[in-house]
């Protein structure tokens, strides 16, 4: 369908925005995180003002213009508190930094969004455990041990509340979290591989118009709800092939010795799980943040600095 190029140049334009990231402040990187800093307070103020009001996403609170998607909500407070991660929480405004990240986060888990919660719990955990690995001391296994339990705790208070009715109700959808396999086996979502059709689908794809035609119409939302399928029936063989070599090229692009290394690590780690509900790579948020943030790795924000590892001390 001629309409589905569109589909392909928003993919494109996302690896682009994270080459003028790269390009723009390789030698400045920080620049760039202090004005995205001071760029999301609004959207942190405004999420504030909501939970002692009234919320106005689907399921909870929503930054301007994404009422309608819990997932691109989540998403720009996630993306709010990595960018806060990567500039660092060290030096003359550490406290001030480390509230915006608490204050991001609970954002985070008042959207609603288990994408994008489960994205955080990921992120964060797997960059926790690579530091564990890479300095084997008391302080980073003590810091695993206390973001394991906290987040543990946390989302199981949450759901709690909310079956009670002391919280929004919203946060009972992280109840899935609890039994992970049958949540994404009882998705409905695999009935969509009858979209491969023939062995020419198998190898090459049945292209980017799969799901997205009805009775005519093109739609341009997500239409496989999972990143493997997403690229199993759009791409066949080589376009899974090809997932699974970016996910490792970026997974690999930095020593695991590095700040950057394990941060490029941990957002592999973090998206392939996000994949698991949506096809994130595509999504422009959940796009744009990706190749941001690699972007900004590759400028060597992380690489030279204590900063980042201070930013859950």
């Amino acid at each position: 369908h001629p309409q589905a190029i569109v589909l392909w140049a928003k993919e494109v334009s996302y690896f682009a925005f994270g080459y003028l990231v790269w390009r723009s402040y390789r030698t400045a990187p920080r620049v760039f995180l202090r004005v995205a800093l001071l760029a999301m307070l609004p959207t942190l103020c405004f999420g504030l003002f909501q939970v002692f009001t009234t919320a106005r996403g689907s399921y909870g609170i929503s930054p301007l213009g994404h009422e309608s998607s819990p997932a691109s909500s989540g998403m720009i407070y996630f993306g709010c508190a990595m960018v806060i991660f990567l500039y660092g929480v060290s030096g003359r405004h550490a406290t001030a930094l480390r509230a915006l990240l608490v204050v991001s986060l609970v954002l985070l888990v008042a959207t609603g969004s288990k994408l994008a919660v489960l994205g955080a719990v990921t992120f964060f955990g797997a960059y926790l455990l690579l530091d564990v690995l890479h300095r084997r001391t008391g302080a980073s296994l003590k810091r695993l041990a206390w973001f394991a339990i906290s987040t543990t705790t946390a989302l199981s208070a949450a759901v709690a509340l909310a079956w009670s009715g002391y919280v929004p109700k919203a946060l009972t959808r992280y109840r899935g979290f609890a039994d992970p396999l049958t949540t994404l086996a009882d998705r409905g979502i695999w009935w969509k591989l009858k979209w491969i059709d023939g062995p020419i689908d198998m190898i090459a794809g049945a292209g980017y118009s799969a799901g997205h035609l009805s009775g005519g119409a093109f739609s341009y939302g997500m239409a496989m709800d999972n990143q493997v399928l997403y690229y199993l029936v759009r791409g066949g063989a080589i376009g899974l092939l090809m997932y699974g070599l970016l996910c490792l090229a970026v997974f690999v692009a930095l020593p695991a010795r590095s700040d950057g290394g394990r941060v490029l690590r941990a957002l592999v780690v973090s998206y392939v799980s996000m994949g698991l509900g949506g096809e994130v790579l595509q999504l422009s948020i959940f796009g744009n943040v990706f190749w941001m943030v690699v972007g900004l790795c590759l400028c060597g924000v992380t690489g030279t600095s204590t900063q980042t590892s201070a930013a859950v001390r």
